[in-house]
């Protein structure tokens, strides 16, 4: 009686299994990708070739654009989301759809693509069946035509490899413009002083930026960012002597390879007005920051080549330490560095 209880239990569980859609049959999804008339700037269509087949490797057809799914798990610096325009089997490939794409619009807001390289994550459910692949599109590498030529923009070809007739073009090919790259070089704390019986400091502080890419006139702003022992990160006013705004310093463009440092009082409080005597801090310094501001891009006030390189962090022990030089003299020393990252 046991045993036939127990293989009735196993039989069930295995029609259960076998029933569900985590083990319905996969399709075989690969395709590529071409600009066609995308560029950076723009919001026209970028096209997606997807080949369907099932497990036998016979070609699925009849998929409708509900049967697709396109995310954009990697976007170019300061890339949007994409939405699906259409998406229709190619009339002499069974099997093999031709997916079009635009930046998404966005509460009125229609957004363009952006100069880099995207990776799509293509998803196709028909069913209980379902496939995926990963699909790149590069618009990285652009040549423009300076003239009276016909071709105005070639995405996605190297210049190297390019050939073009020459009664076809008038002028010459000139790459695209560099995009800025702003970066925190250096931030040197200085000796900090005490108010409100130890619970506000004021901490001299030194912050050095760098453009490494192509030069940008449009202003940003540098935020600094606290983190006192183990409580919550937040900003703190950095102000700079000149600048009007006693929260962040302001840059009025950078040109390529220059600096820029910014040198002044870094004012620190903890959340819950805890004393700060020997307690450690985190400094974090971002360059091209939107703290407090609403409304703004991705990549906020200045296009780079890279987004993620804009903070430097550097811990420092909030301490005074005073020692006899020359007889009465007395002199502050410098906050101790406790770590530097990059």
């Amino acid at each position: 009686m046991k045993r036939i209880l127990m293989l009735g239990i196993s039989m069930a569980i295995a029609v259960v299994i076998l029933s569900g859609t985590t083990l319905g049959s996969p399709l075989n999804v690969v395709g590529g990708a071409s600009p066609i008339n995308a560029a950076p700037g723009n919001s026209n269509s970028a096209a997606l070739v997807i080949s369907v087949t099932d497990q036998n490797g016979n070609a699925v057809s009849g998929l409708i654009p509900s049967n697709f799914k396109v995310d954009v798990t990697i976007a170019a610096p300061g890339g949007a989301l994409v939405d699906i325009t259409r998406a229709d089997e190619a009339a002499r490939a069974p099997g093999f759809y031709i997916v079009e794409i635009v930046p998404t619009t966005y509460q009125g807001t229609q957004y363009t693509w952006k100069a880099g390289v995207y990776l799509f994550s293509v998803t196709v459910d028909r069913g209980a069946y379902r496939g995926q692949t990963v699909i790149p599109l590069d618009l990285c590498n652009i040549c423009t035509v300076s003239g009276a030529g016909r071709v105005s923009d070639v995405v996605g070809v190297r210049a190297p490899d390019l050939t073009l007739p020459s009664a076809e073009v008038v002028g010459t090919l000139t790459p695209a413009a560099r995009l800025p790259d702003l970066i925190v070089t250096e931030v040197v704390p200085g000796t900090p002083s005490f108010e409100e019986d130890g619970r506000a400091a004021n901490l001299p502080l030194k912050v050095t930026i760098k453009n490494v890419g192509g030069a940008t006139d449009k202003d940003f702003k540098t935020s600094v960012d606290v983190i006192v022992g183990s409580g919550a990160r937040y900003v703190r006013p950095f102000s700079v002597p000149g600048q009007t705004d006693i929260w962040y310093p302001w840059k009025e463009g950078l040109g390529a390879g220059e600096e820029a440092t910014f040198t002044g009082n870094l004012n620190i409080r903890a959340p819950l007005g805890e004393v700060l005597y020997n307690q450690e801090a985190k400094i974090m310094v971002f360059v091209d920051s939107c703290s407090g501001d609403e409304f703004m891009p991705d990549y906020c006030r200045v296009q780079e080549t890279n987004e993620i390189n804009n903070e430097k962090e550097v811990s420092v022990r909030l301490t005074q330490m005073i020692q006899a030089v020359r007889g009465a003299q007395l002199q502050q020393f410098q906050a101790i560095p406790l770590a530097r990252v990059s």
